[in-house]
């Protein structure tokens, strides 16, 4: 019995591990259509990244262009009419945009400012500042984007766009500011739909810190220089990607990043792991149904299968049990048989001698009784001696006694 359920045992570890292996198969297709969809969405993502980043660059283009035709204007006039008063009304019928640009200013060479709506104003120096530092120090007519910082007037956190004043002799006879307003680039920048976690900042390359971000930092980040692979990565190209983990956020995200024209500034955009993985969801919920689908269908069709092994090795190892009793039954009746033959042997007319009790055979032999029917039978003789004979052979002994 052992032996017969050999074959149903090779058969269903055979089954299984098939089965098995169309599981394993099943789940690393799986694995990858999702890698391959996680990175079909990874390259979706990186080109809305740097779409998002042309725009961010023409924008902050755009912006610090029509800033700095305010500087030239002003400056132009100011040298022209040399007029604080005449250069104030200028300004105000300039009528810009007062959530990107919060004010134009005039500072003297000593630093003060000399043009404001408040009186109390005018009285404040600003030659501590790194951009009056730096037109000073420089002859050259150059844009300079200052860090964010709290303006001395307003008291708000904004970054300066100046130009330097030059006196007829040509040395240094003040700058032109325009205090602009970084929440107005993040205003632009939370068009971005990449996730919830994306970030956009523009960054100066000479300081490496913040002019605009989404979302704002921290009031006391403004002033920390950022670490960043980025800067390693300018050495080499002016625009391409890297992934760092913010020191804001903490948060681990791929960037794009692109110089912003011929300004002292770089755009990066970036965006998370969880921001991708949110978009493939609805899609990768439908490729799990898919997958567990053909989890269970395997399983099913093992089941089934499974259950026609049992059923056909059962009915197997019934048809051995029933041979098996049928030749046993056989045997049985072949032993009856010859018994049966034995006994008949001793049935009918037996010849036999009158006189010594001899039998004959079919071949016309005689044998005596005993010789003849143990040849044929099972039964066996012993010598012995009945009363009569005992009396007629042994009368003389058995009186003597």
């Amino acid at each position: 019995m052992h032996q017969q359920l050999k074959p149903f045992r090779k058969n269903k570890l055979l089954l299984l591990c098939a089965s098995a292996c169309l599981i394993v198969l099943s789940i690393a297709g799986y694995l990858y259509l999702l890698e391959m969809l996680y990175q079909d969405e990874k390259t979706r993502v990186i080109r809305e990244a740097n779409l998002a980043v042309d725009a961010f660059e023409q924008h902050t283009i755009q912006v610090v262009n029509q800033v700095d035709v305010i500087l030239h204007s002003v400056r132009m006039l100011y040298l022209r009419a040399g007029s604080v008063k005449d250069t104030e009304r200028f300004i105000d019928g300039l009528n810009f945009d007062k959530s990107v640009i919060d004010n134009v200013y005039l500072i003297s060479a000593n630093g003060t400012i000399i043009n404001s709506h408040g009186e109390d104003a005018k009285s404040l120096k600003v030659n501590d500042r790194d951009y009056f530092r730096y037109h000073q120090s420089t002859r050259s007519d150059r844009l300079f984007i200052s860090p964010v910082e709290k303006g001395h007037v307003t008291g708000k956190y904004h970054f300066r766009i100046t130009r330097r004043i030059n006196n007829p002799d040509g040395s240094f006879g003040g700058i032109v500011l325009a205090s602009v307003n970084p929440q107005s680039f993040s205003r632009y920048y939370h068009e971005l739909k990449i996730g919830s976690q994306n970030v956009a900042s523009l960054v100066g390359i000479r300081d490496k810190r913040l002019r605009a971000r989404m979302p704002e930092p921290d009031i006391d980040m403004w002033a920390v220089p950022a670490e960043s692979p980025i800067w390693a990565a300018l050495e080499h190209a002016e625009a391409g990607s890297y992934e760092n983990q913010s020191a804001l956020d903490n948060i681990h995200r791929t960037f794009m990043y692109r110089t912003v024209g011929e300004l002292p500034l770089v755009m990066v955009v970036g965006f998370s792991d969880e921001d991708l993985q949110n978009r493939i969801f609805e899609r990768k919920n439908w490729l799990i149904l898919a997958e567990t689908t053909v989890i269970i269908f395997i399983l099913i069709i093992t089941a089934v299968l499974l259950n026609m092994v049992s059923a056909n090795e059962k009915l197997r190892a019934e048809i051995i049990e029933r041979k098996r009793t049928e030749a046993e039954r056989e045997r049985l009746i072949i032993e009856l048989q010859e018994a049966l033959a034995q006994v008949k042997q001793l049935e009918g007319i037996l010849p036999i001698c009158s006189f010594c009790k001899k039998i004959r055979d079919d071949e016309d032999h005689w044998h005596a009784l005993e010789t003849f029917i143990s040849h044929r039978s099972e039964a066996m003789f012993s010598h012995s001696c009945c009363p009569d004979c005992g009396k007629k052979h042994y009368q003389q002994h058995m009186e003597q006694k």
